[in-house]
Formats: C-alpha cells, structure tokens, sequence
C-alpha cells in the first residue's frame, strides 16, 4: 500500500473508535456496549463500598453486587469487554507497526528532503496519537482484568486463597481504577 494512503486512511482509522466494519458499530459492539453501560454502574457500586462511602450492609450493595445472577452478568461483560478491547489494542499495534514500516519504505525511495519533512510530521502526529490510544486501551485492559479477577473471586469462591488476598486485591483494583481516572484526565 501507499504510504499517503496509509497515512491518511490512518486519520480516519484512529479518529473513529471502532475499528472494526467501517466504523459502523456492529450487534456485537452494541451488546457489548450495553453490558457496559450495566455494569459500570456495579464498578460505581463496588468502588463505592471500597473507599467506605457504602458499607457490605448496605441494601444497595447486596442487592447489586451480592447476587449470583448480577455476578455472572458482570463475569459475562467483563470477558466481552476484555476480549473487544484486546481486538482494538492489537489493531492499533498492528497500524502502528505497518505506518512505520511504510514510511520507512517510503523514505528510502524518494529524495525529496522537504516532503520527507512534512510526512515525518504528520508522522510523528498520527504516531502521538496511536500511542495515546494503545496507553488508554491498556489502562482499560488492566482495570477490566482486576475486576474480573474480583468477580471471579466472589462468583466461585476459591478455598486456596490466603484470607487477606481479596481484601489487598480490592485496594489494587481501586488504587488501579484512581490511576486510570487521573491518567485520563491529565492526558486526555
């Protein structure tokens, strides 16, 4: 391929923030979508209950977090959501390595030092701009396995765990949850 066509295809690519099917979201993204939206709100509940706002009393948090039937829905999204963003973090790999490659290629066979100048920045930008998505892609990779990790801990109870280790996950996660809050407001 082209290396402008790459690079310009890479634009819209990168702007769009489903990378899959021209951008139109599919059945899947809208399941999946939903499921998130769903259980965003038992992350808040969780997350509340772990800074102490909520107590495991609460019938707000029993209710929600409790319940074998809300834990295997939130276990059912949150491998859906691992698995979607997996997908988007290897595509972005994916382009990143073959922009790299194509400009590479690209220099090579042309002379002209004052376009090479031009491409590198538009370059150097769109490569800014992929490697923030790859950081936030793993923010949301590494928040999503500890909550998973949690709900699986509560959905089936193992008996080889040390007693303290859910607790000392729980302030993991949400030491986790806080970092990627505070990461995407001072880089976004």
């Amino acid at each position: 391929m082209d290396f402008i066509k790459l690079l310009k295809s890479t634009e819209l690519h990168v702007k769009d923030d489903l990378f899959n099917n021209n951008g139109k979201p599919t059945l899947e993204d809208s399941i999946i979508n939903f499921l998130e939206g769903l259980t965003n709100i038992f992350d808040q509940i969780y997350f509340l209950k772990t800074i102490g706002i909520l107590k495991e009393q609460s019938f707000l948090y029993r209710k929600v977090y409790k319940s074998q039937a809300t834990l295997k829905l939130w276990l059912i999204s949150l491998i859906l959501t691992l698995r979607k963003n997996l997908s988007k973090l290897v595509n972005l790999l994916r382009l990143r390595f073959r922009l790299t490659n194509e400009f590479n290629k690209y220099i090579q066979k042309q002379q002209d030092g004052n376009l090479n100048v031009l491409l590198n920045e538009k370059l150097a930008k769109q490569l800014k701009l992929i490697t923030k998505h790859i950081k936030i892609f793993l923010w949301d990779l590494l928040e999503t396995l500890s909550y998973l990790i949690l709900v699986i801990i509560d959905l089936f109870n193992p008996t080889f765990l040390r007693p303290g280790f859910k607790t000392f996950f729980e302030r993991l996660t949400t030491f986790i949850s806080v970092s990627r809050f505070a990461y995407n407001v001072l880089y976004s």
